[in-house]
């Protein structure tokens, strides 16, 4: 009860600070959201422990909503977090990170953190390669998008 007033006091809270500021009705809205997900995420973490597999979901969530802000730095913290549950969990080298991955690669790439995106696109291939029983042509059709992003002087081959 006390993390659900939590979370209905910062939305309060947040709520007037914006139109002070200027931001718009939707940009409030998105706060408004990412303050609740933290607060849902950070009871759920309270309730189950940090490295339960229930907390993937709302990571992965509260990472998208974050990428859709251009807050990159926040969510690669929440993807990097959902990773080391899934390892944890699962083991390294498993297939049920590779959405994760991609994620992550797509993180990257927003950001501009070419050298990092090329570095997760060939684990994700070695992952497929190695570890998955999906054939390649998967992975060709994913990552083509990313690849036609990548400046030329990145190595983009």
């Amino acid at each position: 009860m006390m993390k659900r007033s939590t979370a209905a006091l910062l939305i309060f809270l947040v709520s007037p600070l914006g139109s002070v500021y200027g931001q718009s009705k939707s940009s409030l809205d998105s706060l408004d959201e990412l303050a609740l997900s933290r607060a849902l995420l950070n009871d759920q973490q309270d309730r189950f422990g940090s490295l339960d597999s229930r907390l993937i979901e709302p990571l992965e969530q509260l990472a998208d909503a974050l990428m859709q802000l251009n807050q990159f730095d926040e969510a690669h913290t929440m993807l990097d977090r959902a990773m080391q549950i899934v390892r944890v969990e699962d083991g390294l080298y498993t297939e049920i990170q590779r959405p994760l991955l991609e994620k992550k690669i797509e993180n990257f790439a927003n950001r501009g953190d070419w050298d990092s995106a090329r570095e997760n696109m060939e684990h994700l291939l070695w992952l497929y390669t190695n570890k998955s029983s999906t054939n390649r042509s998967g992975i060709d059709r994913r990552s083509s998008g990313i690849v036609a992003m990548a400046p030329a002087c990145c190595g983009r081959r």
